[in-house]
């Protein structure tokens, strides 16, 4: 008797159904609405902080220059929020003074935050003779009791988180590029993907940097220019690994 020959299980490419094929339009048409969604999912989130940082340090800045007179303090302490020990303290001061003959009642406390000793300030006040007011030459009835101190350590956080989602326009950049034109993306060493990695890198080391402004938030450290610092040193070793990279090749 002769053994009956086995079916054969291999299938050619041409034998796969349509079904299973990757449809490249299709491919390519996901790429670039995944990718166009996240870029300005970023840019709303990024604008966003970089708008509340800025117009907060414009404001104090401004505040520098703000008269001052002399006040009455009618209270000053501090409070959870809410009322619940879980809430950060927040300041509950009530003042009068006045400006051209005219008094005001404010429970104004710093232009723009609450700073990182808050009970320290508290006392500072109660213990002030006599109390200095600070207000808006324009709109007496803009005061403030506690001047923010000249340094810009909360800024590395705020711009800190857009970076990260920086971070995230440039990969979802990398993605479009990608999906656009997949044959120059696929080549090993071209200008777009050398710039794509750059700026990954930077991205990345600006993302790490900044987060000293949430050591400063998180240990009532004073921030200030040394937090730039390091982050222009971070980008400065980036691009200067990157142009060694690019020679050697």
């Amino acid at each position: 008797m002769k053994m009956s020959e086995k079916p054969s299980t291999v299938t050619s490419v041409e034998a796969e159904p349509d079904a299973l094929r990757a449809d490249p339009v299709k491919s390519r048409r996901v790429g670039i609405t995944v990718s166009v969604f996240l870029m300005l999912i970023s840019v709303a989130i990024t604008s966003t902080f970089i708008a509340i940082g800025g117009s907060l340090a414009v404001r104090n800045l401004m505040a520098t220059g703000w008269n001052q007179t002399r006040g009455l303090l009618i209270t000053a302490k501090a409070e959870h929020a809410g009322g619940k020990k879980e809430n950060p303290l927040v300041p509950l001061v009530r003042y009068q003074f006045t400006v051209n003959g005219k008094t005001y009642t404010s429970d104004h406390w710093s232009p723009a935050g609450d700073g990182p000793d808050l009970l320290g300030q508290i006392e500072r006040l109660k213990a002030a003779s006599p109390l200095i007011v600070h207000y808006n030459p324009r709109n007496p009835a803009d005061s403030a009791l506690v001047m923010p101190s000249m340094h810009l350590g909360y800024l590395p956080l705020t711009l800190g988180i857009g970076l990260f989602f920086i971070l995230v326009i440039a990969v979802s950049g990398g993605t479009l590029f990608a999906a656009i034109y997949p044959e120059v993306a696929a080549l090993e060493d071209t200008p777009a993907r050398r710039a794509i990695k750059l700026s990954l890198r930077i991205g990345f080391v600006l993302t790490l940097t900044s987060l000293t402004g949430l050591v400063t938030l998180l240990t009532g450290l004073q921030g200030g220019w040394w937090q730039w610092i390091i982050s222009v040193v971070g980008v400065l070793v980036v691009v200067n690994r990157s142009r060694k990279s690019d020679l050697k090749r």
